[in-house]
């Protein structure tokens, strides 16, 4: 599907390769290290709103523990995508 929608934008070549991410693996590193902080933001933002906003102790901790599930899934997929991507697997 990713690779469908880069094909909307690298309309010119004809294969939709991710060749920037392949010739380096500084590129990946990078990545990786933007979506470890662009989840990790996320977390300590939802975190904050609900501690804040979230008057149940049941229910909060509940909405916590299920948060930090779907984050660290959200995480471990995107890097898996990104190293599968730059290991050519």
């Amino acid at each position: 599907m990713v690779r469908r929608f880069a094909h909307l934008f690298y309309a010119q070549s004809e294969s939709c390769e991710f060749g920037w991410l392949d010739k380096s693996t500084l590129h990946a590193e990078l990545l990786i290290l933007f979506f470890l902080f662009l989840f990790y933001h996320a977390y300590i933002g939802l975190h904050e709103v609900v501690v804040d906003y979230v008057h149940n102790p049941i229910l909060k901790m509940t909405t916590v523990v299920l948060m930090q599930l779907v984050i660290m899934t959200m995480t471990t997929i995107s890097v898996l995508a990104i190293l599968r991507i730059t290991l050519g697997g």
